[in-house]
């Protein structure tokens, strides 16, 4: 207890002043630090770089527009025009109604006297247009006055910004011709036998105004002015040409447009003194040396007022944008380019599960173990067993690459990381390493968790070639020392897709990185029915509908083929208000993506059809009494695509070793229309044009890389770099001298002799079947099968 009772009320006062005087020395410290800051601001205020870079272009801008204006042009008195015109100077004279009056000099020069001494080819910039080597495009005068046709604003637009690209740009009337000139690269149109007064006819009578087009019209009457051709020559030397058109009679040169001098003078009163005044000077307005016109100038905001006004807008937009970009906010902003943009799905929210996914058996038993480690990765461990950090798919595109991936993720309900190779590539240098470690980075703080890379040849090709740039370098080495530096338990998988293994770098494939390649083939044909299953369980089918049959019509089809042919047949039996898919929608499906819809509406002649006829009913007969082949499925006579008929062949088993006397059968049958065509008709078409590269091609590979030759021998002659997933050659590499490739190309020739002399003789064997079958299809147009065999 306190003895003295006013001591607690001292204190207290005390430890007021003390508080009052505590905050004094805060403010008094707050007031000395903003006076500081507001010190001299000369030199010290910031500039926002954006609002430097749009001032910069602003500049810029106004400077092109200042420089870019025309220098040619002159201030000159009435004297002066009057003399130039006696001179021949100008060929227009334009009388504005803002009071003044613009003199264009010569556009054109002609050279018609010493034309052959004239130098076409001394210099490089300048365009030559001859009729000596066809560089020109003749058109007759209405061909001509259709391609200039009125058109709408919006065409109008396109056909401005598309100049060059076939556009004609300016019409040039000569005496008794026409020319249509093009951009640099295209050629010129000329009409010749005309003359000014059939041209503006026609012109009238098509209710076209070359004006609104944004067509230039120069005659050459008033245009032109005669020079030498030595005079020419050192105007194309000195760079004052740009095109030399020439024609029979004569030679016409264009004029640089910066090289073409142009002066004007005030002059207040209305065009009728104008002409009153030159008429007085002696000068008559009906020669043919120069054309007066009159040109109405827009009073208020003209068009290039209005361009202005846009471009300034669009600066500040493009500034607005970029600066809001650079702060990062929601977008991918300046700051955010090194995070991965892959998209993560959570277990079963994929959708897809092994159910989904039929055709590639043993792809998907392999990767069952994937599953299981990342359900149960205790099992594997106690064994001392090492999951591979990276697997491979490989296979051609559409056979389920990604299906399987999105599977694998819903069977072991992880996280999965969606991503594709093309989204590490940025402008920015290290953008991609950077998104590769954010990637990983997100997928073992998620683990365990499965990364899926698809088209991983997009940023792994082999480094060290012309193929792989710098930036795509980094990204590779970033991704090889993510896989090879994950830490000790950690269940992070990576799949990878590619079609392409062939360029893949060596080091991502070596064992610690993607260790295990999976192979997805083409389906076989117990695979495609499977796959026909899963894509109709939506569909309702018609009981004739037998997959079995559709999977061997579909042999070399992937998935992604057959789940179009089964969403084709649904669209072709909706079009006709059908409740179920018939069979005959899926064949007409299955015919569709291999050649095209029916061409309903081509009108053919009876020669023709009966030409196609016997050439497709040749294919037949010789496929029918031609051991080894495949049977006959199928044949039409139905247009489609570039085809004018079909013959399909349905083989009982896929084939994937083909021997010599079955490929020598596929040669006799591929000629069997051509062969028809000589047999009934006496007569040969170009339509075998595809048989023949396909018995050639078939030919030249049983000669150079199967060995069958008994000439050659067991030789591979040439060097096939070829992928097999996507079916094209890079290169060919001629490793045989001349006299071998004469050899292969005898033997080539004689394989080909053969199997025709064969297709021949069947055909003038089997007469009788050969004009049956054209006579059924010439009556019913589609003979199927079995029709087909009841002929026999």
């Amino acid at each position: 207890m306190n003895e003295n009772p006013q001591e607690p009320q001292k204190n207290k006062e005390n430890s007021r002043k003390d508080l009052d005087q505590f905050t004094d020395d805060i403010a008094k410290k707050i007031v000395q630090l903003n006076n500081k800051k507001k010190g001299p601001r000369i030199f010290s205020f910031q500039i926002n770089p954006i609002i430097l870079i749009v001032t910069t272009l602003l500049i810029l801008f106004f400077l092109f527009q200042f420089v870019n204006r025309d220098v040619a042009t002159g201030k000159i008195n009435l004297n002066t025009l009057v003399a130039g015109i006696k001179e021949n100077k100008y060929s227009q004279l334009v009388v504005q109604n803002d009071g003044k009056v613009q003199a264009v000099g010569k556009t054109y020069v002609e050279v018609s006297t010493d034309k052959s001494q004239v130098s076409l080819n001394s210099n490089e910039s300048v365009k030559v247009s001859s009729t000596q080597n066809s560089s020109f495009e003749t058109m007759d005068l209405d061909s001509f006055v259709g391609i200039l046709t009125n058109q709408d604003l919006i065409t109008q637009i396109r056909t401005f910004l598309n100049r060059g690209n076939g556009t004609v740009s300016e019409v040039v009337i000569g005496d008794n011709y026409l020319l249509g000139l093009r951009g640099f690269n295209q050629k010129d149109v000329l009409v010749q036998g005309t003359n000014e007064k059939a041209f503006l006819q026609k012109l009238d009578d098509k209710g076209i105004d070359l004006s609104i087009l944004g067509i230039n019209v120069s005659k050459i009457r008033f245009a032109s002015i005669d020079i030498s051709a030595s005079s020419l020559n050192d105007r194309i030397t000195n760079n004052q040409i740009s095109a030399v058109y020439d024609l029979d009679n004569v030679v016409i040169a264009k004029i640089s447009t910066d090289k073409v001098q142009k002066a004007f003078l005030d002059w207040t009163p209305v065009i009728s003194s104008f002409t009153t005044l030159l008429q007085q000077e002696g000068i008559k307005i009906s020669d043919d040396n120069f054309e007066i016109v009159s040109a109405n100038i827009p009073q208020g905001i003209g068009l290039n007022d209005v361009l202005t006004i846009l471009t300034l807008v669009g600066f500040v937009v493009i500034a607005v944008m970029l600066y809001r970009s650079m702060q990062g906010g929601g977008g991918m902003g300046i700051m955010q380019f090194g995070q991965s943009k892959a998209k993560m799905f959570f277990g079963s929210k994929t959708d897809t599960t092994f159910k989904d996914v039929a055709g590639i058996d043993e792809a998907r038993d392999e990767l069952n173990e994937v599953v299981d480690f990342l359900k149960t990765p205790s099992k594997f461990r106690k064994l001392g067993a090492r999951i591979p950090k990276g697997i491979l798919m490989v296979g051609p595109p559409g056979t389920g690459k990604t299906l399987l991936a999105r599977a694998i993720a819903g069977e072991a309900g992880v996280p999965f990381f969606h991503t594709s190779g093309s989204e590490f590539e940025e402008m920015l240098v290290g953008a991609g390493a950077s998104r590769v470690r954010d990637l990983f980075d997100k997928a073992k703080k998620a683990a365990p968790s499965l990364i899926f890379i698809d088209e991983i040849d997009a940023v792994a090709r082999k480094r060290g070639t012309k193929i792989q740039s710098g930036n795509t370098e980094q990204t590779l080495n970033q991704i090889l020392v993510e896989m090879d530096g994950f830490e000790k338990n950690v269940n992070v998988i990576v799949l990878a897709a590619t079609n392409r293994p062939d360029v893949l770098d060596p080091a991502i494939l070596r064992p610690g990185r993607f260790d295990r390649q999976i192979r997805i083939e083409l389906p076989d044909m117990q695979g495609r029915k499977e796959i026909l299953m899963v894509h109709s369980k939506n569909k309702p089918l018609d009981e004739t509908v037998d997959l079995e049959k559709i999977a061997k019509r579909t042999v070399g089809f992937t998935g992604a083929d057959l789940e179009n042919i089964m969403n084709e047949s649904a669209i072709i039996a909706a079009k006709e208000n059908k409740k179920k898919i018939a069979i005959d929608d899926i064949e007409e499906a299955v015919t569709k993506v291999i050649l095209g819809p029916a061409k309903k509406s081509r009108k053919r002649t009876d020669n023709e059809l009966k030409l196609v006829a016997y050439h497709e009913a040749g294919h037949a007969v010789v496929a029918k009494y031609t051991p080894e082949s495949t049977p006959v499925d199928k044949i039409s006579i139905t247009s489609r695509g570039s085809s004018g008929g079909v013959t399909m062949f349905l083989p009982e088993n896929d084939e994937y070793i083909m021997s010599k006397r079955k490929l020598l059968a596929d040669i006799t049958v591929s000629l069997g229309g051509r062969a028809a065509e000589e047999v009934a008709l006496a007569d040969v078409s170009t339509g075998a044009s595809n048989d023949i590269e396909k018995a050639t091609a078939v030919a030249r590979r049983m000669i150079q890389k199967f060995g069958m030759s008994e000439k050659l021998g067991l030789v591979q002659y040439g060097n096939f770099e070829e992928n097999e997933y996507l079916g094209y050659a890079y290169s060919n590499t001629k490793e045989y001298s001349e006299k071998t490739s004469e050899e292969i190309d005898v033997e080539v020739r004689a394989i080909v002799g053969e199997a025709y002399k064969r297709a021949v003789q069947v055909l003038t064997e089997h007469r009788d079947k050969l004009d049956k079958v054209a006579t059924e299809l010439l009556e019913k147009e589609v003979l199927n099968k079995d029709e087909f065999e009841v002929l026999f």
